[in-house]
């Protein structure tokens, strides 16, 4: 499995499997939600993970719990392709969380340089108002050395489909 993450597949090998650590931090810095990850490589062109997300701010526990699944549509040395599948709970709003369903696109422009989409994809909710969006997220991202990898990501649109509450294009 490459040290390099701008070298790394999106799903994991059979048998290997992930665990992470994210914090988010809002605009002055302090960190605000976590996300603790599990992912495992069932098979070598599909994996499944799970994550429990909880914000850290006025540190509520109750957060949200999703499933997700990842397979490897097409791989070579210069453009990875994943089809991906989330499904989860929220805890603190006591409902179900929208499925989720996405592509996860890398390009990599020169060895160090990528441009990758993490996630773009539909999101239909499953409970009212059954809102849908359309949200593509871009990110850019340098691979410094073997152990630093350094990236910006940006949402180029969410678009509203069906009763979304945030939209930066909406459509009837």
């Amino acid at each position: 499995y490459p040290i390099r993450i701008v070298d790394r597949p999106y799903v994991l090998p059979k048998g290997a499997f992930e665990a992470g650590l994210r914090f988010a931090a809002d605009k002055e810095f302090n960190v605000i939600a976590t996300n603790l990850s599990f992912q495992y490589g069932l098979m070598d062109k599909l994996d499944l993970g799970l994550s429990y997300a909880f914000a850290l701010k006025d540190f509520e526990i109750k957060g949200s719990l999703n499933v997700n699944g990842n397979y490897e549509l097409m791989a070579d040395d210069k453009m990875y392709l994943a089809a991906n599948v989330q499904l989860g709970y929220n805890v603190l709003a006591e409902g179900l969380n929208p499925l989720n369903l996405g592509v996860r696109f890398r390009y990599n422009v020169t060895h160090e340089l990528a441009i990758s989409s993490d996630g773009a994809g539909l999101s239909i909710g499953l409970e009212d108002p059954n809102s849908i969006s359309l949200g593509i997220p871009v990110t850019v991202a340098y691979q410094v050395n073997d152990n630093i990898y350094a990236g910006v990501t940006t949402r180029l649109a969410d678009i509203e489909i069906k009763d979304s509450v945030t939209s930066v294009f909406a459509a009837d």
